[in-house]
């Protein structure tokens, strides 16, 4: 199972939309992603995002990788998750 991680910030419109778009496309990939979400706003998602060398929100990584540095959509998502199985 591949790890799908989305780093947002609380006043970020960006980052809403990105995770509804993300909660629209994850029911066809079931199994085979598992999703958290982490506030870079908070202490240890603000030294997570350190870590990984995340300076903006909304930031998804798959296995560690960055594959978006932005609200992407619905068919770009889908094109990601499809070509990191």
């Amino acid at each position: 199972m591949k790890k799908l991680e989305l780093y947002t910030t609380l006043a970020c419109p960006h980052c809403k939309t990105m995770r509804r778009t993300i909660d629209e496309v994850m029911p066809d990939f079931i199994g085979q992603y598992k999703f958290s979400e982490i506030s870079a706003s908070s202490p240890l998602g603000y030294l997570k995002s350190l870590k990984n060398n995340i300076h903006s929100a909304p930031t998804l990584l798959i296995d560690g990788r960055v594959v978006a540095r932005t609200s992407i959509s619905k068919a770009e998502l889908l094109h990601i998750f499809k070509s990191n199985l």
